[in-house]
């Protein structure tokens, strides 16, 4: 497993641009991502299942995320308090390259808006609902 999560730190900084990746068990990129944002996740959601996932930016949203799809580790580059928090709570592995308080929207200028989406929901099924419906509203 420790290969893995090397590999999926190596894939996150080697490819260009790359925002996530999820490697399976046997250490195959099954899905990765340029895109911004929480899109990425929920898009891989149905890859994660025993996977390992690294991303750029883990806050709580995107750790419920990797939770409902069933990851066995997810690692950020930059993780929030909350979602190791969620992580732990959860039995689920993590690392991340720096910690901090909370995750700002793109501007930072406020909390990222799926933050404060997730704010008060604990049930990773609920948070995904609530963001899958939320990012598609938008289109």
């Amino acid at each position: 497993m420790q290969n893995i999560i090397e590999q999926a730190k190596f894939e996150l900084n080697r490819i260009e641009n790359c925002t996530l990746v999820v490697l399976n068990r046997q250490g195959k990129i099954v899905y990765r991502s340029t895109d911004r944002g929480i899109r990425p996740a929920v898009d891989a959601v149905f890859h994660m299942k025993g996977a390992v996932v690294a991303d750029k930016v883990i806050g709580k949203a995107a750790a419920l995320i990797c939770i409902y799809g069933g990851a066995s580790y997810v690692f950020g580059k930059v993780m929030s308090v909350e979602a190791q928090k969620v992580l732990e709570q959860n039995k689920i592995g993590h690392g991340y390259e720096k910690l901090t308080d909370s995750i700002l929207n793109s501007d930072k200028s406020a909390a990222c808006p799926m933050e404060a989406l997730v704010k008060d929901i604990s049930s990773p099924k609920e948070a995904y609902e609530a963001i899958y419906n939320k990012i598609n509203a938008k289109e």
